[in-house]
């Protein structure tokens, strides 16, 4: 049966080199009972730390660790019901690919026919199904790692918990095993744990991200929410490819109504959210996905540096004219060269403030629920 995974003012700190390094910071978490949970962020963050706090495979410094309503935080990792995918992948080389799947079901005394008809359903699933006779060193690396997905999955724990399984693989090999594995906890009753660095899996496959930053948790949402709600600059920067742009703008009054200058554009946005801001240079954030090549509502001219098709699809990077580098996504690159002149546009909807600090501090179509906006081209 799922549990839920809770930890209060979780906290690990390493002696290194005459000094305190904190790899994870009073961290307070919920996970869901039955949920695709993902760490994300980059190298250094604290995110595989917390995962093998969650295993029991290192002692908190301070803080406690439940699942469900039980204290775990001083059990063994053996005596927590927990499954673990490391990225090294780790087989018994003397043992068959069906041997291998089933050896923690063996261990736990599951008869014969029932483990076998459970290793051949995780084999299938994995398609792996023909190479159950193999030994490990008979496979590729991507078999291999399905092997041991299989054998995390197949125990049927409370909590599987995955440490950059993918990370070593190719890219069409990383697809195909991210559909596999959602596939699998769909067929479970059990909590997923994901760590990764990688956005692209951290946003296809979970119902919950959770951002860590320098050991602190940024920010916890649905995938969509984090794309389209960032909290700040760093999670808009982190989440989404290309990364969102950000342009410097003056907040000024103009009659009494907060108003942003810059890049030739002149918007007047009555959001109270902007009021403590006024005198202060802001960030306007806008995801490259919603900046139109042709115009918006506002517009600036950009130069083209560099075009990257991608099918239906291609990522332009160009130059802003303050020499600041800006990416879009169009899917007509027919009329645009590198070396050409052209105008970029957004939509008030499309936009994020974010504040001196980085925070956000006004999303989208509320800069504007209380009046239109105006804009002035220099």
């Amino acid at each position: 049966m799922a549990k839920e995974i809770r930890t209060e003012r979780l906290r690990k700190e390493y002696d290194a080199d005459d000094r305190t390094v904190v790899a994870n910071d009073d961290i307070d978490l919920t996970i869901e009972e039955g949920e695709f949970t993902t760490i994300v962020g980059p190298s250094g963050c604290g995110k595989t730390t917390l995962l093998r706090m969650i295993a029991g495979l290192q002692e908190p410094t301070s803080g406690r660790l439940y699942f469900g309503d039980e204290d775990v935080t001083d059990e063994r990792p053996q005596d927590r019901d927990i499954s673990m995918v490391f990225q090294n992948i780790a087989l018994y080389p003397h043992m068959t690919v069906r041997e291998n799947i089933g050896y923690a079901l063996k261990i736990e005394g599951v008869p014969n026919e029932e483990r076998a008809e459970r290793v051949e359903e995780a084999a299938e699933i994995l398609q792996i199904a023909d190479q159950l006779e193999k030994k490990p060193d008979a496979l590729s690396g991507g078999q291999q790692q399905r092997v041991a997905l299989g054998a995390a999955f197949v125990k049927e724990p409370e909590i599987i918990l995955f440490d950059e399984p993918m990370s070593d693989l190719d890219a069409k090999l990383r697809a195909e095993l991210r559909v596999e594995v959602q596939q699998l906890h769909k067929r479970l009753d059990a909590t997923v744990v994901y760590v990764t660095h990688d956005q692209t899996e951290a946003m296809t496959m979970s119902d919950t991200v959770v951002t860590l930053r320098e050991g602190h948790v940024e920010q916890v949402a649905p995938p969509t929410e984090l794309f389209d709600f960032p909290n700040s600059t760093y999670v808009a920067e982190f989440i989404g490819t290309p990364a969102t742009n950000f342009l410097p703008v003056d907040l000024q009054l103009t009659d009494g109504t907060p108003t942003l200058r810059g890049f030739g554009m002149e918007i007047e946005v009555p959001s109270e959210e902007l009021e403590p801001h006024v005198g202060e240079t802001v960030d306007l954030g806008v995801r490259p996905q919603y900046l139109s090549a042709g115009g918006g509502s506002f517009e600036l001219d950009v130069t083209i540096d560099v075009i990257e098709p991608l099918g239906t699809e291609s990522v332009v990077h160009a130059t802003r004219p303050d020499g600041e580098p800006i990416d879009f996504v169009t899917d007509d690159i027919a009329e645009i060269f590198p070396g050409d002149t052209v105008t970029v546009g957004f939509d008030e909807e499309d936009l994020i403030v974010f504040g001196p600090n980085g925070e956000a501090v006004v999303y989208g179509a509320r800069l504007f629920d209380s009046a239109s906006a105006t804009q002035q081209i220099n």
